[in-house]
């Protein structure tokens, strides 16, 4: 992916964030971050639907915006981290299957490190093709979203990107249907998977593994 890999410490502005796409596009680059409190929805929302979700542009007090990205309904905001990408598939002879499974495996190595450092027994984490995004069971059976995908792709230039739940309190989805999925548990890491977890080992993976 490249050395262009930008850790941003203060929470972000959502449509801050959002200028760095309308940009032209120079060179690769990966920023990782956390969002102040927002929801997003994709270009599969229709203007009803927005109406009806979020009237005068919020949920439940927070604001609600429409994104350049393809899908539904997410929230951003403290405790998850969110990775953007600026990538020139053409540049980097990549398809976009070959972004998924690369970006998918990357962060999937960095959730099974939290699983070895912690000894977690019982634990799966898996990347669903059917329902992209990142998946966890545990050894009852049950099944949680940990992890979200949302791109754009035009003219051969990907942005947009991958949001993670680390320790954020997951009520905020209580008010939406995440991804459009009826019925699927959120989870995160601190509360699915490791109560320890590291968030600044965490990110330190990532950086190192995205920096190759």
């Amino acid at each position: 992916m490249g050395n262009n890999v930008f850790v941003i410490n203060e929470p972000v502005v959502y449509a801050d964030a959002m200028k760095w796409f309308e940009e032209p596009y120079q060179e690769d680059k990966i920023f990782i971050l956390e969002h102040q409190d927002v929801y997003t929805c994709g270009k599969s929302v229709s203007e009803e639907e927005f109406a009806r979700v979020a009237p005068n542009g919020k949920i439940m007090g927070t604001p609600a915006v429409r994104a350049s990205r393809g899908g539904l309904w997410t929230w951003h905001g403290k405790g998850q981290i969110v990775v953007y990408f600026i990538c020139n598939l053409h540049k980097n002879h990549m398809t976009l299957d070959d972004w998924f499974q690369k970006i998918e495996g990357t962060v999937l190595a960095d959730l099974n490190d939290i699983i070895k450092q912690h000894n977690v027994r019982g634990v799966d984490v898996y990347a669903d093709k059917d329902k992209r995004g990142f998946w966890m069971h545990d050894e009852r059976g049950n099944v949680y979203k940990i992890g979200f995908i949302g791109l754009r792709v035009s003219k051969g230039i990907l942005t947009h990107g991958i949001s993670i739940n680390f320790d954020n309190d997951l009520k905020w989805f209580d008010y939406i249907t995440p991804c459009g999925l009826e019925g699927v548990k959120i989870g995160s890491i601190t509360h699915n998977i490791a109560a320890k977890a590291s968030k600044k080992v965490f990110l330190d993976g990532l950086v190192g593994k995205f920096e190759k």
